[in-house]
């Protein structure tokens, strides 16, 4: 039985169904720890311009950059002719690149559970966790312990733990006290993991306008790779469940993953928080639950 379904908006099969669709497609499931990143670039602004061409193209070059990055923007935009014209110009991978990234914004025991599924399922994903939880603006806030002995075990098994970065949050966007929260976490996370990559922690706003990707890609995190949300890797689909609770709501995993084809990278960002066997009581406050997709995956 769960633990806790407080949170829970979506089924944990969907994503199970979601990672079938992509194994169809002969996808290679990824870590962002898996990256090459030889490329010369080196500035966290453009380092993963490089990598991204490098992917695209087998080699780095500034005109290869141009088409790869060009052939980014048609895919995102959905200009079909126009990426199916510079998709003939380079030299693609026979394959999908997926990465499914795990945000451990609440119950870091969640991302345990959905990790397990997914070692089952033959996947290997990224997942990111604080090492201190900071309050919520909604004041709904329940233990944040980390499972160190499960997120050891899945490292070893192959799974990336990461840090998602909410030193600018703890330190209420004072960038002096940032830094000390910034070593504080990174120390812990290089003690207890084999620490390569990190992403900020989104969705508040400083009482200047800051945000957590306003930080700078120095001092404790200059040898990270920043994997989402700011100054990050580049790739050609991104889907997420992060606005699941707003009055958007959230797009079908799957319909995104039928449209993935070789030689592109997606990311899928999963929150565990939100996935489980047993709905949430409060679901009919949500806007989601008109979408006649999230109704069929439920039974509703």
């Amino acid at each position: 039985m769960e633990k806790s379904n407080k949170y829970t908006l979506f089924p944990i099969n969907l994503i199970e169904e979601t990672a079938s669709i992509l194994r169809e497609k002969k996808a290679i499931f990824r870590c962002y720890s898996d990256l090459d990143l030889s490329s010369p670039l080196s500035s966290s602004r453009w380092r993963y311009v490089g990598e991204y061409t490098n992917f695209k193209t087998g080699k780095f070059g500034l005109f290869r950059s141009f088409i790869a990055v060009s052939y980014m923007i048609s895919k995102r935009k959905n200009l079909s002719l126009l990426s199916s014209f510079i998709g003939n110009m380079i030299n693609q991978q026979n394959y999908p690149e997926v990465i499914f990234q795990h945000d451990a914004d609440r119950l870091p025991e969640k991302t345990i559970e959905v990790m397990r599924f997914e070692k089952k399922w033959g996947i290997k994903s990224s997942a990111y966790f604080f090492y201190r939880k900071a309050p919520s603006w909604d004041g709904d806030d329940v233990d944040y312990k980390l499972p160190l002995d499960d997120m050891k075990i899945l490292e070893r098994e192959g799974f990336e733990i990461g840090y998602h970065q909410n030193a600018y949050e703890l330190a209420d966007y004072k960038k002096t006290e940032t830094n000390t929260i910034l070593k504080r976490d990174i120390k812990f996370f290089r003690e207890n993991f084999n620490l390569r990559s990190f992403v900020p922690h989104g969705g508040r706003i400083g009482p200047n306008g800051e945000e957590n990707s306003d930080l700078p890609h120095e001092g404790p995190l200059k040898n990270l790779l920043w994997a989402y949300n700011g100054k990050c890797i580049l790739k050609d689909l991104m889907w997420s469940d992060g606005v699941c609770e707003g009055p958007l709501g959230a797009s079908d995993p799957r319909e995104q993953a039928k449209t993935v084809e070789k030689g592109m990278r997606a990311v899928f960002l999963f929150h565990p928080q939100y996935y489980g066997t047993k709905l949430r009581e409060d679901w009919r406050n949500f806007p989601i639950s008109k979408m006649p997709w999230w109704k069929e995956v439920w039974g509703l």
